[in-house]
């Protein structure tokens, strides 16, 4: 008996419960050791967070490093509007990210977040993440508070794990807030506010780099620090969930 691809699709999907979906991105296929241990990462962090109390959870300062363009093109879904039976949808030309851009170290705790804008043609080493980077995170927060030492989280990119930064930071009393392998969906600039920003960036042409950078800074400035603790709040969110999945994203 011959069966069409279509009689074989109602089968499975009517007699065996079966769906068909496309298979999902993800920033790396893990092994069963780095699945284990993101697991047991994360149930360290969420001792170590636990143990702190909610005020010093929320002073963990997380940071990370991205590309921001002059231009960003709006998503297709940004562009979406409601439309009559009958009439066609609106074209739009599709334009490409302009090649000029800027390095951004971003960090913020669940009060704000600070932006450190990178040199034209720099690109984060160890040495100028020591150098440059990491002293201007501990400025401000000294700044903000005098009295208490640093903890920072960052992910285990080359730069942030060099021995050059691992001796700073240990000369000057920053306490590492572990991150798991493999992990940007647990990582806060990753899952929230690079994407929140460049959302807000997207579709206006900046002419300058002081033009972009001014933007960048009144957009932060103006997030409500509701928003950031409800972030700080959603980390620990994903922690566990990392953990009841055994590890995957």
């Amino acid at each position: 008996m011959d069966i069409s691809t279509t009689g074989i699709h109602c089968i499975l999907k009517d007699h065996l419960g079966l769906r068909k979906v496309c298979s999902r991105w993800v920033p790396h296929l893990l092994t069963q050791a780095q699945k284990e241990e993101r697991v047991e990462t994360c149930r360290s962090l969420i001792g170590k967070f636990k143990g702190m109390g909610q005020n010093a959870f929320l002073r963990v300062v997380t940071g990370d490093e991205t590309w921001v363009h002059y231009f960003e093109p709006k998503r297709k879904q940004q562009n979406m509007v409601w439309i009559a039976e009958g009439e066609h949808p609106p074209q739009m030309a599709k334009r490409e990210r302009t090649r000029d851009k800027v390095m951004y170290a971003i960090f913020f705790n669940g009060e704000g977040a600070i932006a450190h804008p990178t040199p034209p043609g720099r690109t984060i080493t160890g040495n100028y993440y020591r150098d440059s980077v990491l002293p201007y995170v501990q400025n401000q927060y000294n700044g903000k508070y005098p009295n208490e030492p640093l903890r920072l989280h960052h992910d285990n990119a080359p730069a942030h794990r060099s021995g050059v930064v691992m001796d700073f930071m240990g000369e000057q009393g920053i306490e590492l807030i572990p991150h798991p392998p493999y992990s940007p969906d647990l990582a806060p600039c990753d899952f929230w506010l690079f994407s929140r920003l460049k959302d807000h960036l997207r579709g206006t042409r900046y002419a300058s780099r002081s033009q972009l950078g001014s933007v960048i800074y009144q957009y932060m400035k103006h997030v409500p620090v509701s928003d950031y603790v409800a972030c700080y709040e959603m980390w620990q969110e994903r922690l566990v969930k990392c953990i009841n999945v055994g590890g995957i994203f």
